[in-house]
């Protein structure tokens, strides 16, 4: 049976490429496009221009004629309101950022579903009252009153914050969304193509939802969808799988679903193992394992022009995005006959709050406060050697000291000294290497 994007790619050769360059197609995601190329790539038996392509977001602030300014631009400009609003009252901006990420979540939820802001932070301000207000009539204290306060002028952040933006022509993702979906007449006039392909839509906000029926019942649209018959069955029509996508078929009247396959309810042999393990890192080895079975069984069995095909076949799909770290660490590493390995296709987010660099920049910069707090000229041994056991020092210094870092670790804690001296340290790290002496003094100093 063909896949969705299979599919998809075969209708664009076959009744696309004509006219490739007055279509756009939308995906939700990034990586649904680089797999719908490959297959354009696999299938075109002959030179032909592709259509543009753009994510649901790329297309959205396409059509706004917005420009989408990254947060932390947007952090400063709500410090600049928040000193407007709060005057002698203004917090300090370190403080103020580390909030005002949540405000700017706020403001895009409430923009992404159209929301009427004044009555929802008039609602928010009312409810937080109500849970400051004293049961004994005792007055509010400064803190409860500035933090009422706060509230209450939510309302006024969100507007000056829309009125500075609206001046510069930028905005945040809601705010984008909201001003095409509340002009998208007007803009869909001014958009360069004459078909719309909205390839695997599933759950949308509201402004999406208004943004593209408008498309589709207004334009030449098609949808594609990699849909069941099992979703379109009685009570499974709520199903929570396949509930937002009949949402969207009802709201936009679409009359022929392309494609709905039969593969749940189909007659074919499924094979389903329940394996009960303890723990999640339980769970995780567990599932290296198997999997290292099941490539090795794929490799041995298969033609070796299309095991790339076959293993593409396979997922490992977690409960938990915080599950990813230790999963990469269970994977097993699986050479092929020619010697290459097997590789991993990874489409969730890496956090680099997580990542070994993150660490790196935490304990560099505790190093340096500390030593910037000690007038004695003297540096911390703690501090130092958890920076040098971090794994991408560690990696530095053993190239640059042929594999040498043990001893440098060991002999700064031979010492049994809570501080160094600048100077006691450098000797130590002269003796290996100068240039680590240098990577020492760049980041101490």
């Amino acid at each position: 049976m063909k896949k969705f994007l299979e599919k998809v790619a075969d209708y664009i050769i076959e009744e696309v490429a004509e006219h490739s360059l007055e279509t756009v197609l939308v995906f939700p995601n990034r990586r649904s496009e680089i797999f719908l190329k490959k297959y354009l790539k696999q299938k075109a038996t002959k030179s032909l221009w592709l259509p543009e392509m753009f994510t649901i977001d790329e297309f959205i602030v396409n059509a706004s004629g917005l420009n989408e300014l990254d947060p932390i631009v947007i952090g400063f400009k709500l410090y600049e309101i928040h000193k407007q609003i709060a005057g002698n009252n203004a917090r300090d901006i370190d403080d103020f950022l580390s909030w005002a990420p949540i405000m700017l979540a706020d403001f895009n939820d409430i923009d992404l579903y159209l929301s009427n802001p004044e009555k929802i932070f008039n609602h928010l301000s009312e409810a937080r009252a109500m849970q400051e207000w004293n049961l004994d009539g005792s007055p509010l204290t400064e803190l409860q009153q500035n933090y009422l306060s706060f509230y209450h002028s939510l309302f006024e952040y969100y507007s000056k914050l829309n009125e500075t933006l609206k001046k510069e022509q930028a905005g945040y993702k809601g705010m984008i969304y909201r001003n095409v979906a509340n002009n998208i007449e007007q803009l869909t006039a001014g958009l360069p193509w004459k078909r719309f392909i909205l390839v695997g839509f599933n759950a949308l906000s509201k402004a999406e939802r208004k943004i593209f029926g408008h498309l589709v019942n207004n334009c030449d649209t098609e949808v594609f969808w990699d849909v069941d018959e099992y979703y379109f069955s009685g009570n499974n029509r709520q199903n929570e799988a396949g509930r937002f996508i009949n949402q969207l078929i009802d709201e936009w009247g679409i009359k022929d679903v392309k494609w709905v396959s039969n593969g749940l309810l189909s007659d074919k042999d499924k094979t389903i193992n329940v394996v009960g393990v303890p723990k999640r890192i339980g769970q995780l080895k567990f599932a290296g394992q198997e999997l290292e079975k099941l490539i090795e069984n794929i490799l041995k069995n298969s033609n070796p022009q299309n095991e790339n095909e076959v293993l593409l076949d396979t997922a490992v799909v977690l409960a938990d995005e915080n599950l990813l770290t230790p999963m990469l660490n269970s994977l097993p590493v699986i050479q092929r006959t020619d010697g290459s390995s097997v590789g991993y296709n990874i489409t969730m987010g890496y956090p680099i709050s997580g990542s070994p660099f993150n660490h790196l920049i935490n304990q560099w910069l505790d190093l340096l406060i500390l030593q910037n707090q000690n007038r004695n000229n003297k540096c911390s041994v703690y501090y130092l050697l958890g920076l040098l056991n971090n794994p991408i020092i560690l990696m530095v210094i053993n190239h640059l000291t042929n594999n040498k870092a043990h001893k440098i670790i060991q002999q700064l804690t031979s010492r049994n000294s809570v501080f160094l001296s600048l100077d006691e340290i450098k000797d130590i790290l002269t003796e290996y290497e100068k240039t680590v002496s240098q990577l020492f003094e760049l980041t101490i100093l």
